[in-house]
């Protein structure tokens, strides 16, 4: 399982860290978990073969998680896409989404592919897509509107991890990612205070406390609001005060593979 992280900021994008998206590898099948700016770009740049991909799963419909999505389905029109691609989310997000494709002229009709909308409810954890690959389980979280985390699985290898998207500290997530592989969590604040967001983002603090309750191998800290590379010191001192496992900073790019044998974390870099 690989997991590359096109981008890592919160809603505002920084000079190397784009707001926060995923792209997944399990086995033969390519998954994207939100769809923010520059996402074609990006997955170029990596050499990710985005055309390939089956499956784009949104946390929730803040703007910096879907305002990617018209470009990415122009460019898998203008490419002569063929293979069926599903969009899963909250009801509000597969909603709004056919409004923004009309807002800027992507009519369905004319798609060579078919393009599937599918609600995911939120309420209680379920699961939402098994291949022969991968199984995919979703949970509410806490967010202000309604929001999901994602639990991705490779069915070969057995390993697995979990995707917070936005959310405040909750008791659901913890149940939810009990003894994954990986925990990637949003630290909208660093060690700062939440200020106004209380409740509906988390801090550094937030995270490790979480990961520890959910008794996670390791945590990753994605969707800063400040860039935490100048306090990256101030930032793991926070978080190994209350997780004791491995935590890594995200950085665009960045790419994270989860083994067989044993689950170890190799981040690549590529140059911005």
């Amino acid at each position: 399982m690989h997991i590359l992280i096109l981008g890592s900021a919160g809603a505002v994008p920084f000079l190397k860290r784009d707001t926060t998206m995923l792209a997944l590898t399990i086995q033969q099948d390519y998954m994207l978990i939100d769809c923010g700016g520059s996402l074609v770009h990006r997955m170029n740049w990596c050499q990710f073969p985005w055309q390939k991909i089956s499956s784009l799963f949104i946390t929730h419909r803040h703007i910096d998680h879907i305002y990617g999505f018209p470009h990415l389905i122009q460019a898998f029109y203008l490419i002569g896409r063929r293979k069926p691609f599903t969009i899963y989310g909250p009801e509000d997000v597969i909603t709004i989404l056919p409004e923004v494709m009309r807002a800027f002229l992507l009519k369905e009709s004319k798609l060579k592919f078919p393009l599937i909308f599918q609600s995911v409810a939120v309420t209680g954890k379920r699961s939402i897509l098994e291949t022969e690959h991968v199984k995919v389980s979703a949970c509410p979280v806490v967010h202000g509107v309604p929001a999901l985390a994602y639990r991705f699985k490779d069915k070969k290898t057995g390993v697995n991890f979990v995707y917070s998207g936005d959310t405040g500290p909750c008791t659901e997530l913890i149940n939810f990612a009990n003894q994954t592989d990986l925990l990637i969590h949003e630290t909208s604040f660093l060690v700062e205070s939440r200020a106004s967001d209380c409740g509906i983002h988390s801090t550094v603090a937030d995270a490790a406390k979480i990961a520890t309750l959910a008794k996670t191998s390791h945590l990753c800290l994605i969707h800063f609001n400040s860039e935490p590379q100048t306090k990256e010191a101030a930032v793991l001192k926070e978080a190994m005060q209350y997780f004791s496992g491995r935590v890594i900073i995200s950085h665009d790019l960045m790419r994270i593979d989860l083994d067989q044998s044993e689950v170890t974390l190799r981040a690549s870099r590529f140059q911005i």
